[in-house]
């Protein structure tokens, strides 16, 4: 992987928006804290509306390929090609004859339109629905919870709906909408590349990254926004308490990990000489970063300051980081296109550093609930969703085929991104 000083200017934003940049805990970016279709199939987990694969459903055109009636006869030959699959429907039946009584035809083989489901063929009777479009990654659950956003960059997430950043070159806004779906809600727009998001029970918090680097807070129902404070460089991960908003500052040779009260106050560095500090979890005691640079490293302390802790160095590009309450788990990006790309975890106290996932694709955002870590490959037209028992295992696609996820979070049911190099916030249920 390239280091991120070597990139031009809209490629360090999209690399930070992929690979170094995270929130944490009380930002719903994983149950204890995380940095941040084909879609397949079309909306709501159906069968292939312009699937982030870059293809509309299966990719063949034809609606059907008929089926063979009950006894009484047998289909047309073939279903009439549609213009994309619209509903998969069946072939007309063939002028050989009607089904006899209890026979059913079969449906089509769905096509890649908006149901996803053929219907059964004209002379049958009853025939079975057709089988969902390949286009993408037709994955049961999966659902969009808001299109046609920019650039949406990190996500958070409570009880009832989801928050997230759109890191526009020319408006950026954060956003909310409920976790059941709906409209999506302005909560504050004319930002300068919004990015990090976090949020309490009453309070959304973000950092804008470029231009006038600030951080910013509005009330979560929506109202006046404020900022905390400005002259920061590039916030790129933050977490909030009962007491504080932290964030990290993107920077070298003097990257920083920062505090300011939640109603606002003088910041307070925790920790300075950082290179490139990019994603940030906490706990009741500590906080946690990652050094996003290939050498980088995992780091921890006091969340009030005092002694930094390298939990583990020679890692490459650590990227996402999450928490529970033993364990620190981070994604190591790799270098781009090798698929060396790593998931690791360590003790809170330091000790032995452990691979979960190995081979994956430029991972980045990480979330981790009681059983199981997740996290993105946030490959820019081929990233994916993943998973993988919190001790070890065989990981597991829950989704493919994405653009770009660069953010994650869960609850108890499912598990939530925002394709930063696309337009769409996704939701899977379940997890």
């Amino acid at each position: 992987m390239t280091t991120p000083f070597t990139r031009s200017r809209l490629t360090i934003l999209l690399l930070v928006l992929a690979a170094c940049s995270g929130t944490s805990k009380g930002n719903g970016n994983g149950t204890s804290g995380s940095r941040d279709a084909g879609v397949g199939g079309g909306m709501a987990g159906s069968g292939g509306l312009l699937g982030f694969g870059g293809l509309t459903g299966s990719g063949g055109a034809f609606a059907s390929t008929g089926g063979t009636l009950g006894s009484g006869g047998m289909m047309g030959a073939g279903g009439k090609p549609s213009t994309g699959g619209i509903s998969g429907a069946g072939g007309v039946p063939g002028s050989g004859g009607a089904p006899s009584a209890g026979g059913a035809g079969l449906g089509g083989t769905g096509g890649t339109g908006v149901s996803g489901s053929g219907s059964g063929g004209l002379g049958g009777t009853g025939g079975a629905a057709g089988a969902t479009g390949m286009g993408g990654s037709a994955t049961v659950g999966l659902t969009i919870l808001a299109a046609d956003q920019v650039h949406p960059s990190r996500i958070a997430i409570d009880a009832t709906t989801v928050y997230w950043t759109n890191s526009d070159l020319g408006n950026s806004t954060v956003m909310k909408i409920p976790t059941t779906g709906g409209t999506p809600t302005t909560l504050a727009s004319a930002q300068s590349h919004s990015n990090p998001i976090a949020i309490d029970a009453t309070t959304v918090y973000w950092g804008n990254w470029y231009g006038d680097t600030t951080v910013m807070k509005v009330p979560i129902a929506g109202g006046s926004v404020t900022m905390l404070t400005s002259g920061q460089k590039s916030p790129s991960g933050i977490a909030v308490d009962a007491t504080n908003v932290y964030w990290t500052n993107w920077a070298y040779p003097n990257g920083t990990v920062m505090a300011v009260p939640i109603n606002g106050g003088t910041p307070t560095i925790i920790a300075s000489n950082q290179t490139y500090p990019s994603s940030i979890a906490i706990d009741s005691t500590s906080i946690y970063w990652t050094n996003c640079i290939s050498g980088g490293a995992v780091m921890k302390a006091p969340i009030g300051g005092g002694t930094i802790t390298t939990l583990a160095s020679g890692q490459y590009s650590p990227t996402g980081i999450a928490v529970d309450s033993t364990m620190v788990y981070w994604t190591n990006d790799g270098e781009i296109g090798i698929y060396d790309g790593t998931v690791m975890k360590i003790p809170k106290t330091g000790g032995t550093i452990t691979t979960l996932a190995s081979g994956q694709n430029s991972p980045s955002a990480i979330a981790v609930d009681s059983t199981s870590v997740y996290w993105t490959n946030s490959h820019s037209s081929a990233g994916a969703v993943m998973k993988l028992p919190i001790n070890g295992g065989t990981p597991t696609t829950l989704a493919s085929g994405q653009a770009g996820p660069t953010t994650i979070a869960v609850d108890a049911t499912s598990v939530y991104w925002a394709n930063g190099f696309g337009t769409t916030v996704m939701k899977l249920t379940p997890k």
